[in-house]
């Protein structure tokens, strides 16, 4: 990356690497507190529109809320992962849990187990989040979500800063596509992000929170403070910074999955020009087609718990049974074994064994493994809803 490829204010802060010759590592300037650029003013308002939509959605139904935000984070942890080249998938990762609720901890899938790490690091960062105790966010929260994330990993420094130059792109870092901030930059760079993060208005003109959140992600980036797992780390502060404000999490990674090469180049806009416009755009279009997707599911979990409850009505099913105890359950978990419905439903293993035997027989679900003391069944119409309509919802947000 030469120095010459940077944006004039870039040229006058970064830093040569030492023993890499034309080599340069960009100090990004302050975190911006307000981007006015008239060319995303349409879609942000869009995106703040379908934001409100959402949010009566997750009010209205509090049960499939619940339900929806399980499969989401999940997605979420799965598409966030293969971004960075993981290959298992929502349902690899359901049943990857259900071993580990089987067998206790397993590490053999290495994929698999890196992106339940994903899980478990966002679920905790949202209790922690969600507590009356949470007083912002700091470099305890951020490193603790990264030790989380990267534990399989103890040579990548989990949970700790990075300690040397890295880069992104390239086989090697004179090849690099871009040269973050180098180590002894990080944590004044994250004491500044901070405070855009932990936003307290301080002029007439409030930042939005959608664009703070899209700001912090790709200001992260350019920081990159950690060795490795930068990327996961920085898509998780999204909903974070949602969850933070009241607000439940907006799920981007499958949406900028779909669109990684623009997501890519827009980052590097912002790294290497300081041109915001373009993340921007593509951030607010990830907004509305996460928003509509989401909604659409909704409509889907609905319908189908109504379809589901004539069929149980209709077979003469007891109101108490654990039949409909694990057919709820089902529309949060359309992977679920037997042991998994006793434990969540709080039902006998026969009970569960039973209950799964009939829904399969109404056609709710279909089984899925055979195993001696555990069988798997599926939800296949909860897992095609989960990505049903994701590519349209993208190219009508792109059409916006």
């Amino acid at each position: 990356m030469r120095k010459l490829d940077l944006h004039p204010k870039l040229q006058k802060t970064c830093v040569p690497v030492p023993g890499r010759s034309g080599c340069f590592a960009v100090v990004p300037p302050a975190v911006p507190r307000l981007l006015q650029l008239p060319e995303t003013y349409q879609i942000s308002g869009v995106a703040h529109a379908e934001l409100s939509h959402l949010l009566t959605r997750w009010r209205e139904n509090p049960e499939i809320s619940e339900l929806i935000l399980f499969m989401l984070n999940r997605r979420e942890a799965v598409e966030s992962s293969q971004i960075e080249g993981t290959s298992t998938t929502f349902d690899g990762l359901l049943l990857h849990e259900n071993l580990r609720d089987t067998n206790g901890t397993d590490n053999s899938n290495k994929d698999a187990a890196e992106t339940l790490a994903y899980v478990h690091a966002l679920q905790d960062a949202l209790a922690k989040v969600r507590s009356p105790k949470f007083k912002g966010f700091n470099h305890k929260l951020v490193c603790d979500i990264h030790q989380r994330l990267m534990q399989l990993y103890p040579d990548k420094l989990p949970g700790k800063y990075k300690n040397v130059v890295n880069y992104i792109g390239g086989f090697h870092m004179e090849m690099a596509r871009f040269i973050p901030a180098p180590p002894d930059s990080v944590k004044p760079l994250m004491v500044d992000l901070f405070t855009l993060m932990n936003y307290q208005q301080d002029s007439a003109l409030e930042t939005p929170l959608l664009m703070r959140a899209a700001v912090v992600h790709a200001q992260f980036e350019s920081i990159h403070p950690f060795l490795d797992g930068n990327g996961r780390t920085g898509r998780m502060l999204i909903p974070l910074m949602l969850e933070a404000e009241g607000i439940p999490g907006i799920h981007l990674a499958t949406f900028l999955k779909l669109r990684k090469q623009e997501y890519y180049d827009a980052l590097l806009q912002v790294q290497m020009k300081l041109n915001w416009a373009p993340w921007l755009k593509l951030f607010y279009e990830c907004v509305v087609a996460s928003c509509r997707h989401t909604i659409a599911l909704f409509d889907t979990l609905e319908c189908l718990q109504r379809s589901w409850v004539a069929k149980l009505d209709s077979a003469g099913v007891r109101r108490d049974s654990s039949a409909r105890k694990v057919a709820g359950l089902l529309l949060g978990r359309p992977i679920l074994s037997a042991n998994q419905a006793m434990a969540l439903c709080g039902v006998t293993y026969a009970a569960a064994n039973n209950a799964l035997d009939k829904l399969q027989e109404l056609g709710i679900v279909t089984l899925r493994e055979q195993a001696a003391r555990n069988r798997i069944f599926q939800a296949n119409e909860v897992l095609s809803a989960l990505y049903d309509g994701v590519n349209s919802m993208m190219d009508s947000a792109g059409q916006t």
